[in-house]
């Protein structure tokens, strides 16, 4: 703070005029101690209340950080960096949640496709036979074993799955194939199981080596003009059943043909199984990816 004390120390030697900070005026020359710099008198008192003021606003700012000190000290809790620290935690916990709520929702997922398609691939196996056949390979592979010189089926099998909805297919390659009688189709699982299995009015499919004949209901439709009997070893054979449009289509894939029979379900009842049939002793077919 400025002073006004002996005179000696307020004023600047005789004969020398210095000038007051604020104004310039070189009369009334007092010197602040405090910051070391000279004054008029009137600038002092301006000087002094600025003074004031800033003692005033630290000492609130001082008790500001006191009272925030106290209530830290009562309770870490309120503190900003506290109170920050709370809000990551919780936001983490809620995206850790999220983030193992959808990684189980996904291992669920792949564990049923695993399922669904396991089922599948258990269904398309050869299972149910009729005749002289022999079923190789877990399933995968079916041969004749007799003959009766190709003149009618004699080995017939059904594929292990039963379908009442959905769409179907199996690949089927030919291995060894003599041009006697071979049958690609489908039939009701109510219908028996027998060398004869054709002629029921289940049957529904296309023949190899005959006279490019289709059943239809059970009904052989011989030179039929919508079919053409071309199949070769190693030919691939696809068959899709679509219990929707409740249709059987049949590709080779070698020729590039493609065949397609509307099934009545009243007649083929569900479900429904893949069939397929031989007369040439040594015929094989085998289930492909």
């Amino acid at each position: 703070m400025a002073t006004a004390s002996q005179a000696t120390n307020q004023r600047p030697s005789s004969g020398i005029k210095l000038p007051c900070t604020t104004c310039a005026k070189p009369i009334g020359i007092v010197r602040c101690e405090g910051r070391l710099k000279l004054f008029c008198r009137t600038d002092l008192n301006e000087h002094r209340n600025q003074l004031s003021k800033q003692l005033e606003e630290i000492t609130v700012e001082h008790d500001l950080f006191q009272q925030t000190l106290n209530q830290s000290t009562a309770d870490p809790r309120t503190h900003v960096l506290i109170s920050r620290i709370n809000a990551w935690e919780k936001e983490s916990k809620n995206k850790i949640k999220q983030a193992a709520e959808e990684a189980q929702e996904a291992t669920e997922n792949f564990i049923a496709k695993i399922l669904v398609k396991d089922l599948e691939t258990l269904g398309k196996k050869f299972e149910q036979v009729a005749g002289y056949p022999g079923i190789n390979e877990g399933g995968l592979a079916f041969q004749n074993n007799t003959s009766n010189n190709g003149s009618l089926l004699n080995s017939q099998v059904r594929c292990k799955g039963e379908y009442s909805g959905g769409i179907h297919n199996i690949r089927l390659k030919i291995e060894q194939y003599a041009n006697g009688l071979m049958f690609f189709g489908v039939n009701s699982k109510s219908a028996p199981l027998n060398v004869n299995n054709l002629t029921v009015a289940s049957s529904y499919g296309w023949t190899a080596g005959a006279n490019n004949t289709v059943y239809k209901s059970g009904q052989a439709l011989i030179n039929n003009n919508d079919y053409v009997s071309d199949y070769q070893t190693n030919d691939i054979v696809e068959l899709e059943l679509d219990c929707y449009r409740r249709h059987i289509h049949m590709r080779n894939h070698r020729s590039n043909k493609q065949y397609e029979l509307q099934i009545e379900l009243e007649k083929c009842p569900f479900p429904w199984m893949f069939h397929f049939g031989f007369s040439m002793s040594g015929d094989r077919l085998r289930i492909v990816d």
